[in-house]
């Protein structure tokens, strides 16, 4: 026998792609320890219950299965590839066993906290959908609505524990998606919503059936055409979810929230979801849902989304204004008109100050201002507003002239106060910024069915969201086109940089989305400026030329570049030789002395002068330059200490870094050269290397290369477009076995 804390040795099996090991306990029987388990994934799952229980002696096997410990889900042939190595299962009763005890219990038992346990368990059994299609099958819905319908008939009932974990349990079977809404009583929901409309108070009970019910009713509004019909008739109904909305308690907010969006996703017609919008706004909607910005905790993701859902739906209804042109007979329209004209500032030659232009303007002026204003046509204004974004934009332009009178003065006294050309054209990017902010915030876009990214600032708003992100928006591109010192032509560029600025902030994490529209500008005129913009998009480019030079096609780019890009130097070298140059002999530096150096154009001879002063800088012809030799008679070159008057000297100077010397084949000296720079002796360095075709490069040379080589690889991949290169080539297919090809001729059918 082995002695305690001894270790058993586990003979090691052959692994196969299909066994998952893992451990099995069960609480069938008493007295039984737990089992690891090769759990064959080819096998059927009632074969591997069957063997475990004749391993454990226990009877009736068809009435067991398995289930995760870590989940509680029951193992089914959908999720069992899910199982990983150590992972722990328990072998209990199936879920046909389980509801069949359930419903005796529920049936049998008349002491209310058995009753209430047993639905208390039940709430959490039903989330698993095979316990819960079980359930359905075994006529477990009428139970429930029995027990729900008993305590909707008395009073004393309505909060009470029973009807609370029954309706739970109801709304867990419901969120499946399993139940036909259609057959759900409709007195039911009748009852479910007089059990929420008639609590009016502000913090309810998180204890009661309220949750659940609001959670019933968000279902089957948003599942069934009758449930609109059904939420709208019911009397303080609107009040109730409004109170909700505003309590402190989250779940409530969502639950409450869910049910609206149903009313608006669910409405019969497009007036009937007008009506509706009214009537939430007659009940202060927007300030009961303000509270959002200040939760405590973050919102979960099903609150996330209802609250998406509702900004989606909000912002859908800017599509009817959008498509609305200017119409002359309707005095909104004039109205805002005439309110943009009169609040454009004049500024008064004597004290220079700016001051609002009286309301009783002179009909004379009438063109001046609508030319101020940048109007096309400033004899027919309307005109800008017959196309999309229509009567919206004229709508908040006039709101910016009244809401934030020193943004819209800055705007307009950046078109007055500049030449014509670098003037601010105040109703043209009205105009574009509207259309741009309704693409960014996807107005008239079906809402994402699983997105939880909502504005924070929406809500902050309080109903008048796109009023003020536009306000801050005009600020903002007043701002960016001063710091693009932008003129008329670079109009679209412009747009292009609003365009990353708003993004940037509006794709902000959730956690980092400002939180009302004050903050909203504050990012953009401080952190997200031009500058910003400009940097963050070389960063951009940076990181994906890194990410692309990596790949195997850009590599091989890379070496055939080099080769052809080291030619191009060393021929540009050679090239600067045949210019000529002045040089100082390292053996008489100090002399105030030079001698003048040139290629011939055949680059076959190199001339040299004799001394020359040190202020002479006239260049000889190559006709009177005496001195010679053919670069072929070149036998060696040195640098550094290696030149012959150098040699003797300790100390590593300048005038050692800079020289060189060559020892032409008729002759017994060095001729010596002391070049006056690095870039000098780089180019005469590596232009002797390539005349006499030998390898090595200087370090000016070498980084001349990579930075052509660097310059000439990025214009190359800026036409990928940000398109992702294979990592590697694709394979070529093997040749035919023949080539003898033929085809159908198109005029016969007749094979050539």
């Amino acid at each position: 026998a082995e002695s305690p804390g001894t270790a058993i040795p586990i003979k090691p099996v052959d692994r196969k792609e299909n066994i998952v090991r893992l451990a099995i306990v069960t609480d069938a029987k008493e007295g039984l320890h737990p089992e690891l388990w090769y759990f064959d994934q080819s096998k059927a799952l009632p074969e591997i219950v069957l063997k475990l229980c004749e391993k454990w002696g226990i009877a009736n096997p068809e009435n067991y299965a398995l289930r995760s410990e870590d989940n509680s889900l029951y193992i089914t042939e959908k999720n069992r590839l899910d199982l990983k190595d150590g992972a722990v299962l328990k072998l209990t009763l199936s879920p046909a066993a389980q509801v069949s005890r359930f419903i005796f219990s529920i049936n049998s038992s008349i002491n209310t906290p058995d009753r209430v346990a047993a639905l208390r368990a039940l709430r959490t059994e039903v989330k698993d959908i095979t316990y819960a299609n079980q359930f359905i099958k075994q006529d477990g819905l009428e139970i429930l609505l029995k027990i729900c319908a008993d305590c909707f008939a008395s009073p004393n009932q309505m909060d009470s524990p029973i009807l609370r974990w029954a309706l739970a349990a109801y709304s867990e079977l419901l969120a499946h998606g399993i139940v036909q809404y259609e057959t759900i009583p409709e007195d039911f929901i009748r009852n479910i919503i007089t059990l929420f409309s008639s609590t009016l108070r502000i913090d309810p009970d998180p204890q009661s059936p309220i949750s659940s019910a609001l959670r019933i009713a968000g279902l089957y509004v948003a599942n069934n055409r009758k449930g609109f019909a059904m939420v709208v008739s019911a009397t303080h109904c609107f009040q109730a979810l409004l109170n909700y909305a505003e309590c402190s308690a989250a779940l409530f907010k969502e639950r409450a929230l869910a049910i609206i969006n149903g009313l608006i996703a669910t409405a019969p017609t497009e007036m009937d979801r007008i009506e509706l919008f009214g009537s939430l706004e007659s009940n202060n909607i927007d300030n009961a849902l303000s509270s959002v910005v200040f939760l405590d905790t973050p919102a979960t993701p099903p609150f996330a989304h209802e609250l998406y859902l509702y900004q989606c739906y909000s912002l859908n209804r800017l599509s009817q204004r959008r498509a609305y042109f200017f119409n002359a007979q309707d005095k909104d329209c004039v109205q805002y008109l005439r309110t943009l004209r009169q609040a454009i500032p004049e500024i008064d030659e004597e004290s220079h100050m700016v001051a609002v232009k009286p309301k009783g303007t002179p009909a004379s002026e009438i063109l001046d201002a609508w030319r101020k204003l940048g109007f096309t046509d400033v004899e027919a204004p309307e005109k800008d507003f017959m196309a999309p974004p229509g009567v919206l934009a004229l709508e908040v332009m006039a709101q910016f002239a009244n809401q934030d009178h020193a943004g819209f003065s800055n705007a307009i006294l950046g078109q007055l106060n500049r030449p014509e050309e670098y003037g601010f054209p105040f109703v043209r990017m009205s105009l574009a910024v509207t259309d741009l902010l309704l693409q960014l915030l996807h107005v008239g876009e079906e809402p994402s069915a699983n997105s939880i990214n909502y504005l924070p600032m929406f809500y902050a708003a309080r109903g008048k969201a796109f009023v003020q992100i536009f306000c801050a928006a005009m600020v903002v591109a007043t701002k960016t086109w001063q710091s693009m010192d932008a003129v008329q032509e670079d109009f679209d560029k412009v747009i292009l940089v609003l365009r990353k600025q708003f993004s940037a902030v509006l794709s902000l994490p959730q956690d980092q989305q400002p939180s009302n529209v004050e903050a909203f500008r504050t990012l953009l005129l401080n952190q997200y400026t031009y500058a910003d913009i400009e940097r963050m998009d070389l960063e951009r480019l940076r990181i994906r030329e890194e990410k692309l030079k990596g790949a195997e096609p850009v590599l091989r780019l890379r070496e055939g570049l080099r080769a052809e890009i080291s030619a191009l130097v060393r021929e540009q070298r050679v090239s600067c030789m045949c210019d000529g140059d002045f040089f100082v002999s390292p053996a008489k530096s100090k002399r105030r002395e030079k001698f003048y150096v040139i290629l011939a154009p055949n680059k076959k001879t190199l001339h040299w002068s004799d001394m020359v002063p040190m202020e002479d800088n006239t260049r000889p012809s190559i006709m009177h330059l005496a001195k010679q030799c053919v670069v072929e008679d070149i036998k060696v070159f040195v640098t550094g200490a290696d030149v012959p008057s150098l040699a003797k000297r300790n100390k590593e100077t300048d005038v050692i870094k800079m020289s060189f010397a060559i020892l032409p084949d008729a002759q017994e000296e060095y001729v010596e050269f002391q070049a006056s720079n690095s870039r000098q002796l780089s180019i005469w360095l590596d232009g002797l290397r390539t005349l006499k075709n030998k390898e090595g490069e200087e370090d000016e040379t070498r980084a001349d290369i990579e930075r052509l080589l660097k310059l000439d690889l990025s214009l190359r991949l800026l036409d990928l477009h940000d398109a992702d290169l294979a990592p590697a080539a694709p394979v070529a297919p093997p040749l035919p076995t023949n080539f003898n090809f033929t085809y159908t001729s198109l005029s016969d059918d007749s094979n050539v």
